[in-house]
């Protein structure tokens, strides 16, 4: 495990978001779905409800247009498969 889940995050302007989805960490807070593992680490599990909780966590959020946007899907994607450009990022989605 390498720690990382990446999230293609589809909202309503037609844009896709990327969001890094932390599974282990350190800290004194304890996210939402983790776990102590030993002292001040944690990890837990990139499922449906945690990474939801994230997403509503951080949504609704401001776009670099400064318009207000909300989420309305997500898809857990590879990164390699996310593009360099953030034009081509709405294709995450449709494969």
């Amino acid at each position: 495990m390498n720690g990382h889940v990446f999230v293609a995050i589809t909202v309503d302007d037609g844009t896709v978001h990327i969001m890094d989805f932390i599974t282990v960490g350190r800290g004194s807070v304890l996210p939402r779905g983790a776990k102590w593992v030993r002292e001040g680490w944690w990890t837990r599990e990139p499922t449906n409800e945690n990474i939801f909780a994230e997403i509503s966590r951080t949504y609704p959020t401001w776009s670099s247009s400064g318009r207000l946007v909300n989420p309305t899907g997500y898809k857990i994607v590879a990164l390699e498969a996310i593009p360099a450009s953030r034009g081509e990022r709405n294709l995450l989605l449709r494969s």
